[in-house]
């Protein structure tokens, strides 16, 4: 059983993510606008440093997007019970579509994209996967500890 504080502690770390997520995803114009001559730059510095040149401003930006939800999918992954640790699977799609959605209808300078909705989705599973395999490994220190506890080989 979750204790209250984790689950307070996840909530909050949980509504901070999704309230930065909304800033990067729901503003007028693309987050990256302002920079794009530097980032072109660094990615062109880091290309001749060694970089692969497949390596572009769409495939770094296709990493951040998982490296965004992320946090999505293991937060709710470890604010819902185990037994319903699968809705993080169905959030992370469905939120992402959302926001792609309204960027679509709501936002003209921003272009929503079917890749950015399946780059946030993997993101979510990974974050997903990562806290269910934190809680697998947490029960099972827990049962070897509660079996060493009744077996008198430690205390209590």
């Amino acid at each position: 059983m979750a204790s209250r504080f984790r689950v307070l502690l996840v909530s909050i770390a949980l509504a901070l993510c999704l309230l930065a997520l909304m800033l990067v995803t729901l503003t007028p114009s693309p987050v990256d606008q302002p920079f794009a001559q530097l980032l072109e730059r660094v990615i062109s510095e880091l290309h001749e440093r060694g970089l692969p040149q497949f390596i572009g401003y769409n495939k770094i930006e296709f990493g951040a997007n998982i490296l965004m939800f992320v946090p999505i999918g293991f937060l709710t992954t470890l604010l819902v019970p185990s037994r319903f640790a699968w809705t993080a699977i169905i959030i992370s799609p469905l939120l992402s579509s959302a926001l792609e959605g309204a960027q679509l209808v709501f936002l003209p300078a921003r272009y929503a994209s079917v890749l950015d909705i399946v780059a946030n989705s993997t993101g979510g599973f990974i974050g997903a996967a990562i806290a269910a395999l934190l809680r697998i490994a947490v029960n099972h220190r827990d049962r070897l500890l509660l079996e060493d506890i009744r077996a008198g080989r430690r205390k209590a």
